[in-house]
């Protein structure tokens, strides 16, 4: 991911589960879609886990 870099992307989400569950899936995506409400996505990787979620933004 940083090898592309995310500043000039419209934004990327990695999505690392332990197992492809369709109920731990849309549970992440709910996750995220609700944060999609406070923070742009845009020039962010998002990192979407089972318990966690990581922003990281390109300049720090």
């Amino acid at each position: 991911m940083r090898l592309y870099g995310s500043a000039d992307s419209p934004g990327i989400i990695v999505i690392r589960l332990p197992r492809q569950d369709v109920g731990l899936i849309r549970t992440v995506m709910f996750r995220a879609q609700a944060e999609l409400e406070r923070e742009a996505l845009d020039g962010a990787i998002w990192i979407l886990e089972p318990h966690r979620m990581r922003i990281w933004h390109e300049d720090g």
